[in-house]
């Protein structure tokens, strides 16, 4: 019996996302997981508070070493350096506990949370139907499981932590700035803007040329496994060279997207500094004129004095650091998102009872149960392979095989015999159509 051949359709198939939120990543945490991630979170932002604290002891204890010296009372200086002193190591020692308890909670948390995604991700691969293994690269599959796994790892380990309380230096330190002198502390916040924007729109660039690259990446790494698995066939037809070459265009083209990637970062890098030293200027500038003119200070009711510069040039100078700080972990983020995409999508899909097999919840089938006899009958099938959507294979067959016959299938090669045979073994679905 010869099968209609295929013939060509548009379809439109959709795209798949290129990146995730960020707290999908964190899909599979347990509940003590979450439990300890909470306190680690709240020992980073006590860890990023401390320091710029220190700003304010420093302040008061310039204000009151000028004052001491001014009138001769050194008892009272060394009075104030005791007491400066055993603040410091007050917060020292708060900086020490809260940075030890959210490195080690991050790191472990992130180690035991990508185990079960490396688990699930191996087993969602496995509960794969065959038209899901025709739109990937299967020998791509172990390089993915390292790379993009690690690059999650990454995301979601003591970097989550670091960025928590490099985040909080940042608002505690500005906060302390607008207390003790908000006209100081604004002009320090001038360059905002700017960085804000730069961060928004580099992100974005670094997040495509990532994805371009993890995915060159993979492809060489499924030409390496291939050449290497056969080896011998490989020699025998000297065919080194060309498969050397063709391993070396995938690596030449994920070079160019790292390339890209970097670029974008050192520029994002760079007007964070540029930012941050011009921070710098402004504040000593600004500081002196407020000094100079005598203007008065809203926060204490008197003129501003070092101890009211120091203060906030300190705190907002710990702030505007802990920003430029936070730029180096965006990369990594946005890397982790961007791998995440490769891989939380198919858990999604392992979630949904497969139409093809249903999974097994009372043991195995029975094996002795004798088959029924019965017709096979097509009845309007169309199909198209899942790679290759806009060909139709079969397109409205309809056909009966009785119980106890013989029947060959004849045609041309792609007029759908082998697929016949296929959607009789449920390696696929019919798109329309029934096969009862």
């Amino acid at each position: 019996m010869a099968l209609c051949c295929g013939r060509r359709r548009t379809v439109s198939a959709p795209g798949r996302p290129t990146t995730i939120s960020f707290f999908k990543l964190f899909s599979l945490a347990s509940r003590t997981d979450l439990i300890l991630l909470a306190v680690g979170v709240f020992a980073a932002a006590i860890n990023g508070a401390a320091f710029p604290a220190l700003s304010l002891f420093m302040g008061d204890f310039m204000d009151e070493v000028g004052t001491s010296f001014a009138t001769g009372d050194v008892t009272g200086v060394l009075s104030n350096v005791r007491t400066v002193s055993l603040r410091l190591v007050v917060v020292a020692a708060v900086a020490f506990w809260s940075a030890f308890a959210w490195h080690a909670i991050f790191t472990y948390c992130s180690t035991t949370i990508t185990t079960r995604i490396r688990i699930e991700y191996f087993r969602a691969v496995l509960s794969q139907d065959v038209s899901w293994f025709d739109q990937e690269t299967p020998a791509a599959l172990p390089s993915r499981m390292n790379e993009d796994i690690f690059k999650v790892q990454e995301a979601i380990g003591y970097r989550v932590g670091l960025t928590v309380a490099n985040f909080f230096q940042f608002a505690f330190g500005y906060g302390v700035g607008l207390y003790r002198g908000w006209q100081l502390a604004l002009v320090m916040m001038s360059t905002m803007p700017l960085l804000t924007a730069s961060i928004a729109v580099l992100s974005r660039r670094i997040a495509k040329k990532t994805a371009r690259a993890q995915n060159f990446y993979a492809e060489a790494g499924a030409v390496a496994e291939e050449v290497l698995s056969a080896m011998k066939t490989v020699v025998a037809f000297g065919a080194e060279k060309r498969e050397t070459e063709r391993y070396g265009a995938k690596l030449v083209a994920a070079r160019d997207g790292e390339v890209k990637a970097g670029f974008h970062s050192g520029v994002m890098t760079g007007i964070i500094l540029l930012c941050i030293f011009f921070t710098y200027a402004l504040v000593f500038w600004y500081g002196g004129k407020l000094i100079y003119d005598g203007t008065n200070n809203p926060s204490t009711g008197e003129p501003y004095n070092g101890g009211n510069v120091i203060t906030v040039y300190f705190a907002c100078i710990m702030a505007t650091f802990a920003l430029g700080q936070i730029a180096p972990n965006i990369s990594f983020f946005i890397e982790g998102k961007t791998a995440g995409a490769k891989i939380f999508p198919l858990f999604e899909v392992r979630d949904d009872p497969s139409r093809i097999e249903p999974p097994l919840s009372e043991g195995p089938r029975d094996s002795g149960s004798r088959p029924t006899m019965s017709s096979i009958a097509f009845r309007k099938v169309t199909f198209s392979y899942p790679a290759r959507p806009e060909v139709e294979v079969l397109s409205d067959v309809s056909f009966t095989i009785n119980a106890g016959e013989k029947v060959a299938f004849v045609g041309e090669s792609g007029s759908g015999k082998s697929t016949s045979v296929q959607l009789l073994e449920r390696f696929y679905d019919p798109t329309a159509g029934e096969v009862l």
